[in-house]
C-alpha cells in the first residue's frame, strides 16, 4: 500500500508525493501517474486547498480489485475543493473510493461521472463528498455492479443532483444511504432512471435516510429498475412531487415523509408496495395513481394521508385510468379543513373499486364538512355509507376524526381514545412509522403510527439532518 500526498498551496510536481513534505502540486500530475497506482492506494488532496479551473479535471483511468480499492480522498483538515474541475472514470474495472471531496461548478458536464460503454465497473463508492452547481447531473453512475453512495451532499446541480442511470450494462446492487439532495435546477433530487434510449436499471437498489427537498420536479424518481426499496427518507417542496415510481417491477416505500410538494407520491408503475408513510400538506394530491400503461399490484398499506389546511383543488388518493389489482388497507385519509378537496378518493373516467379491481378496508375516512361526496366513482358522488353498499366494500372501514396528538403541529401519533386503535387489519406490516413492532396491545392500529409508541423512536429525517424547516 501507498499513500500519495497532494498539495496545491506548497507541493511541487517533481516530488515523489509520498510523504506530505514531498506532495505533488496539481491535478495534472496525478492523471500521469494513473499508471503507477496499484490496489489498496490512497492519493490524497490537502483538505481546505482550492485546485482551480486552470488545472486539470480528476480522469481516472487506474483500478483496483476486489476487497482492495484505490481511494482518492483528503488529509488534514476540511475538504480539498476542486473549483470547475469534474471527476471522471470511464475505463478500467473499477474498485475505486471517492471520500470527502467537494466539486464545485464542474463546467460543461457531470460534477462525478462514472461510466463504461463495454462492460461494467465494479464497487464503485462515493462517500462524504459535497457537489454542487454542476453544468450537467451532480453524481452520475452508470454501468456499475456494486455502488454505494453514502453521506453525500449535492444541490443545485442543472440537469439533477444523484442519478443513477441505465445502459446496456444495466447498473445493480446499490445503495444510496444518508445524503442530502436539493435545489435542483432541472429534474431530480435522487433518480433510478433509465438511459437516453431506454436502456434499462438493473435489480437491488436501496435508498434509505436521503432527504430531498425544493427540487425542480421530483424529490426522489424512481422510474426504473427492480427490486427497488427507499426506506425512512423524506421529500418536502419538490415542484411537481415528493416521489414518483412509474415503468419498474417491485418497488417497496417504507417509513417515508412526502409533504409540501404538488403530490406528495405519483405511482406509475406495476407492483408497487406503499406502507407506514406520512404523506400530508400537499397541494393537490396525498396519492396519484397515474399510469401510462397498464399497472397491477399496487398495495396502499398503514398510511397517514392528510390534506392541508388551506387550497381548494385535489384529492387525497386518485385513481386514473390503466390501474388495477389494488389494495388499499389501513390507511387514515383525511383533511385539516372544513371545505376542501371536495372528495377524499376519486377513482376517475367510469372506472369503480369493482370494475379496478380494488380491495379497500379497515380504513379510516375524514372531511370536518362531512361525508357527503366524498367519495367518487362511476362518474357518480356517494356518501360513505352508499360507497360502502354500492359497491359492497370497506365494511370495517370507518369515517370519523382520527384523533391525533397535535395535528396543528403534524404530529400524527394517535390519542389514547383514538377509534384507529385496534380496528386495523393484519396486512403483513410488521413495524411502524417509528420502528415500532406491530400490533401493540390488542389488534393493529390503522394509519402510519402504532399506539403506544416504542420510547426507542426514530426521528424524521429533517430532524437527523438539522434542516430548519419552514412551514
Amino acid at each position: 500500500m501507498s499513500i500519495y500526498y497532494v498539495d496545491y498551496s506548497a507541493g511541487v510536481d517533481g516530488q515523489s508525493g509520498l510523504s506530505e513534505g514531498q506532495a505533488w502540486k496539481t491535478i495534472n500530475k496525478v492523471n500521469t501517474s494513473m499508471g503507477s497506482f496499484s490496489p489498496n492506494d490512497f492519493i490524497l488532496f490537502q483538505g481546505g486547498d482550492t485546485w482551480p479551473n486552470s488545472d486539470s479535471d480528476l480522469a481516472i483511468t487506474c483500478q483496483g480489485t476486489s476487497g482492495n480499492q484505490i481511494t482518492f480522498g483528503s488529509y488534514g483538515s476540511g475538504r480539498p475543493r476542486f473549483a470547475e474541475n469534474r471527476i471522471s472514470c470511464g475505463s478500467g474495472n473499477g474498485y475505486i473510493s471517492l471520500d470527502n471531496i467537494e466539486v464545485a461548478s464542474a463546467a460543461g458536464g457531470n460534477g462525478v461521472d462514472f461510466y463504461k460503454s463495454g462492460g461494467w465497473h465494479y464497487d464503485i463508492f462515493l462517500t462524504n463528498m459535497l457537489v454542487y452547481d454542476a453544468a450537467n447531473v451532480g453524481i452520475f453512475l452508470q454501468s456499475i455492479d456494486g455502488y454505494l453512495i453514502d453521506g453525500c451532499e449535492c444541490y443545485s446541480c442543472y440537469n439533477g443532483n444523484i442519478y443513477v442511470y441505465g445502459s446496456n450494462y444495466p447498473i445493480t446492487n446499490g445503495t444510496i444511504s444518508n445524503c442530502e439532495s436539493y435545489n435542483a435546477t432541472q429534474n431530480d433530487g435522487i433518480s433510478v432512471h433509465e438511459g437516453d434510449s431506454q436502456e434499462p436499471c438493473g435489480s437491488n437498489h436501496l435508498i434509505r435516510d436521503c432527504l430531498c427537498y425544493g427540487n425542480a420536479e421530483e424529490g426522489f424518481d424512481v422510474s426504473d429498475g427492480s427490486e427497488v426499496t427507499v426506506q425512512d427518507c423524506e421529500a418536502y417542496g419538490d415542484a411537481y412531487a415528493g416521489y414518483i415510481f412509474e415503468g419498474q417491477n417491485n418497488v417497496t416505500v417504507n417509513r417515508c415523509i412526502a409533504r409540501n410538494g404538488n403530490h406528495g407520491m405519483h405511482i406509475g408503475g406495476s407492483n408497487v408496495t406503499i406502507q407506514n408513510c406520512l404523506i400530508y400538506d400537499n397541494g393537490y394530491n396525498g396519492i396519484i395513481m397515474q399510469p401510462y400503461t397498464s399497472v397491477s399490484g399496487i398495495n396502499l398499506y398503514n398510511n397517514t394521508l392528510v390534506h392541508p389546511d388551506s387550497g381548494n383543488s385535489g384529492t387525497l388518493i386518485e385513481i386514473d385510468p390503466n390501474a388495477s389489482s389494488m389494495n388499499i388497507k389501513n390507511n387514515i385519509i383525511m383533511t385539516k379543513q372544513a371545505t376542501y378537496p371536495s372528495r377524499l378518493i376519486i377513482f376517475y373516467s367510469g372506472l369503480t373499486p369493482t370494475n379496478t379491481g380494488t380491495v379497500m378496508d379497515n380504513n379510516c375516512y375524514y372531511h370536518g364538512g362531512g361525508d357527503s361526496g366524498r367519495f367518487f366513482a362511476d362518474d357518480s358522488a356517494y356518501s360513505f355509507s352508499t360507497w360502502q353498499s354500492t359497491f359492497s366494500h370497506e365494511a370495517s372501514s370507518i369515517f370519523s376524526d382520527p384523533k391525533f396528538v397535535d395535528q396543528a403541529n403534524d404530529n400524527y401519533r394517535l390519542q389514547v381514545d383514538s377509534p384507529c386503535k385496534n380496528t386495523g387489519a393484519n396486512v403483513g406490516v410488521s413495524d411502524d412509522f417509528y420502528k415500532t413492532v406491530r400490533p401493540q396491545g390488542g389488534g393493529y392500529e390503522i394509519g402510519a403510527v402504532e399506539f403506544p409508541e416504542s420510547v426507542t423512536q426514530g426521528k424524521p429525517v429533517y430532524e437527523a439532518f438539522n434542516v430548519q424547516v419552514e412551514e
